[in-house]
């Protein structure tokens, strides 16, 4: 319950729990009075609110590998949900085998 004036049709609630179900009904007030209530929402569930991944790649862009020669490529990246990861080469996503490793961890992902 909150007696705050809702800008935009927004609220913030505190206190609810992650994947938690909540229903909601409102009332209008004024100098005059309170109106009746709405009807019951459906019910929500308590997300995380997400975020669009961001991917930032640490390599030189003036990089200039031989043929034979060892490069890294690491990037860090962030989302919410936890973004899925992969490494693409002529759209064929690249695994670790014999000549090549992938490592990705929550923040950041390696290709050697």
């Amino acid at each position: 319950v909150t007696k705050e004036a809702c800008e935009y049709l927004k609220l913030k609630v505190p206190g609810l729990e992650t994947g938690k179900e909540y229903v909601y009904r409102v009332y209008a007030a004024n100098v005059i009075g309170r109106s009746g209530p709405s009807a019951i929402s459906k019910p929500m569930k308590a997300q995380m609110p997400a975020e669009l991944p961001i991917l930032k790649l640490k390599v030189d862009p003036d990089i200039i590998v031989k043929a034979g020669e060892t490069i890294k490529l690491q990037a860090d990246y962030s989302g919410k949900p936890q973004p899925e990861i992969a490494w693409v080469l002529n759209e064929q996503e690249l695994y670790t085998d014999d000549h090549m490793s992938v490592t990705t961890t929550d923040e950041t992902t390696l290709l050697v």
